[in-house]
């Protein structure tokens, strides 16, 4: 004999015109519950199972659950990276709760990462570690500068926000010449028509010295020829 489960319920939603069947069950009704859902099926019910086809509670009905009466044994998701947390199609039958390769939630939002999982530690990578649907949050962000010369200066005028030193840039502005390495605030002076330290002057500080002009490049002057002077900074 089938025992009977406790009450059952069909409404009709008058905004809507959708039958809706609840039904509270009692130990032993499974077989009562299959000709239940059968009927619901039938009439186009919306079902308000109420946990009635998920006895103990693992999150996975009759239709799949071997053992209905027992929480730790029943399908189980792939865990491919071994973090404890699966993910897509969880596998029919009875697994061993303790097996390898299989788990029981299927939360997993990478598979391939072990250490993206939910509740995990948010890191500086770029990814979303633990699952929340945001990347990088809680974290510290700074204004990074672009610097194609790698002297440890950026241009003011491109920059990003990161919580870390992306490569290619620079943690402080400034450069006026992002083409060279040796041009950039503080750099040494050197006699090269440049301005080497940002400051917006040229060969600033250093020694001038009158120079003449050769010629022929034996480096001595012919007497009687008329020679040209010309002045060029010389570092002290």
């Amino acid at each position: 004999m089938v025992r009977s489960a406790r009450r059952s319920d069909i409404r009709r939603d008058r905004s809507t015109g959708w039958l809706s069947c609840s039904v509270e069950r009692s130990p032993g009704s499974r077989g009562l519950e299959a000709l239940i859902l059968a009927f619901a099926v039938l009439s186009g019910c919306t079902i308000e199972t109420q946990g009635l086809f998920d006895k103990d509670g693992d999150g996975f009905n009759l239709s799949v659950d071997c053992d209905d009466l027992d929480a730790r044994i029943g399908p189980r998701y792939p865990d491919a990276d071994g973090d404890g947390h699966g993910s897509g199609d969880p596998f029919a039958g009875c697994f061993d709760p303790t097996g390898p390769g299989f788990v029981a939630t299927g939360d997993d939002c990478d598979d391939a990462l072990e250490a993206v999982f939910p509740g995990a530690t948010e890191r500086c990578d770029g990814q979303d570690d633990n699952c929340d649907g945001q990347i990088d949050e809680g974290l510290t962000v700074q204004i990074y500068f672009r610097d194609r010369d790698d002297d440890g200066f950026g241009v003011k005028g491109e920059k990003l926000e990161a919580c870390a030193l992306p490569a290619g840039y620079a943690a402080q502005a400034g450069d006026c010449n992002d083409d060279s390495d040796v041009s950039h605030p503080g750099a040494p002076k050197v006699c090269d028509d440049a301005d080497n330290d940002c400051d917006e002057a040229i060969d600033e500080g250093l020694t001038l010295q009158p120079y003449h002009l050769d010629l022929d490049g034996d480096v001595a002057a012919i007497p009687g020829r008329r020679r040209r002077t010309v002045l060029r900074r010389k570092a002290t």
